[in-house]
């Protein structure tokens, strides 16, 4: 899903920042962060704890430093061949959000009656082009509900909105609702189920408003639109090259 065919909510990020940087993006080796390499195993843990136990492991407490430490980070390699190795922390953060999310009532029957990460294909006509695109909900429900675990550092309303401004969650919401309405022909609502990745691991349940959703698709299809242009002319800019205006802004003036 990740590297095939089709315009997805990060492409169109991506775009949003510059046609350049999205170009960039397909020849830079993709690079795993730890944050990255955490998100993925909460969701692992999360949508699917089966398939968590077995492609996820703890990496040893030993000093690879010494001989006896190096001889047994050998044989744990050889041992769990295939698994996705995580520091200790990061496995046990995991299965941390994992079981707090179950631990309460509302997000434990958000992820029941419905499937775990399913693509979904569709394809946008823009300017003459046929443009396929698609999404990966997180947990799609037999009852035209659509989940979406974020991770983050504040699961309270008004920092999550924040982070729904600032990753522009309100396109992916769109995105998604859009998507899906075009393959099943059903509409659907959106659910954010937002766990916080530090004790107490918090957790907050939250819907975005119709004019928030219009906005993001609003968002979502001119960031398309730009794609589909660049790609028809193999021209792909990056930011304006005419000098700007800072001005300053009203927070600054106090």
């Amino acid at each position: 899903y990740h590297g095939g065919e089709g315009v997805s909510k990060s492409v169109l990020d991506l775009i949003h920042r510059s046609p350049a940087h999205y170009r960039a993006s397909l020849v830079l080796p993709k690079r795993e962060t730890a944050a990255l390499t955490l998100g993925t195993a909460i969701h692992a843990a999360v949508l699917e704890p089966e398939s968590f136990e077995v492609n996820f492991v703890a990496a040893p407490d030993v000093d690879r430093r010494t001989s006896a430490g190096r001889a047994a980070w050998t044989k744990f390699q050889l041992d769990t061949a295939g698994k996705k190795i995580l520091t200790r922390e990061q496995y046990d953060t995991a299965l941390h959000v994992r079981d707090a999310v179950y631990g309460n009532r509302m997000a434990a029957n958000l992820l029941c009656g419905g499937t775990p990460e399913q693509s979904v294909y569709w394809t946008e006509p823009i300017d003459g082009q046929e443009v396929l695109c698609k999404c990966r909900p997180d947990y799609l429900r037999r009852d035209n509900i659509i989940v979406d675990l974020k991770t983050t550092e504040d699961a309270r309303l008004d920092q999550f909105l924040r982070s729904v401004t600032s990753y522009r969650y309100h396109v992916q919401c769109a995105w998604y609702l859009r998507g899906i309405e075009d393959v099943t022909g059903d509409t659907h609502d959106f659910m954010f189920l937002a766990v916080e990745k530090e004790p107490p691991y918090g957790i907050g349940i939250f819907t975005l408003p119709e004019d928030f959703i219009d906005a993001g698709a609003y968002s979502a299809m001119a960031d398309l639109r730009v794609y589909a242009r660049c790609k028809a002319s193999d021209h792909w800019p990056c930011y304006p090259e005419e000098v700007q205006v800072l001005d300053m802004p009203r927070w600054f003036k106090g």
